[in-house]
């Protein structure tokens, strides 16, 4: 039985857009390009602590260095003591950290749609499970004596997560 909290869900800063529960930074992958593009003037090879500060959306340089100490960020150069990190290899990172998913059919098309005017009723249409958002069984502790049985649904396109029950008011 796996019991679901309502955890809060990390917004990015710059768009709004409900990150995963995976994702590094307060900026959605869109938004740490854009502010990549700015800072292409600054260092040739190397971003500084600071630079992927700005770049992940966090509030203080602590926590990109514990991020790099505990390897949740890649590319930090080898026995250097300053925080730097491989320009390439961060933009790839970025690039690929949460690639935005083209949709492959006009049903995918829809729920894309939805899902960038942050719509997301379609997840209570079963037309598009396995096409445009994930479906895993669930329970959900309504109450002390009550437990709701369904499925916890997750969109493909932004990480938007629902619970869905399965019982219908009859």
């Amino acid at each position: 039985m796996i019991l679901l909290n309502n955890m809060a869900k990390q917004q990015c800063i710059g768009c709004q857009i409900i990150l995963p529960p995976y994702h590094i930074g307060r900026l959605c992958p869109i938004c740490q390009e854009k502010a990549s593009e700015q800072m292409m003037g600054t260092a040739s090879l190397h971003y500084n602590i600071a630079d992927l500060t700005a770049l992940l959306g966090l509030t203080n340089e602590e926590q990109a260095r514990r991020l790099s100490r505990q390897g949740k960020i890649p590319g930090r150069v080898p026995l250097v003591r300053e925080h730097l990190f491989f320009k390439q290899v961060i933009d790839n990172w970025i690039q690929n950290q949460n690639p935005i998913k083209a949709p492959t059919s006009p049903l995918q098309e829809e729920a894309r749609k939805r899902c960038v005017n942050k719509d997301h009723d379609w997840l209570f249409d079963g037309r598009f499970d396995g096409i445009a958002y994930s479906s895993e069984n669930a329970t959900k502790q309504q109450s002390k004596e009550v437990v709701a049985v369904g499925f916890q649904r997750t969109c493909y396109f932004c990480g938007y997560s629902m619970f869905v029950s399965s019982m219908y008011n009859f």
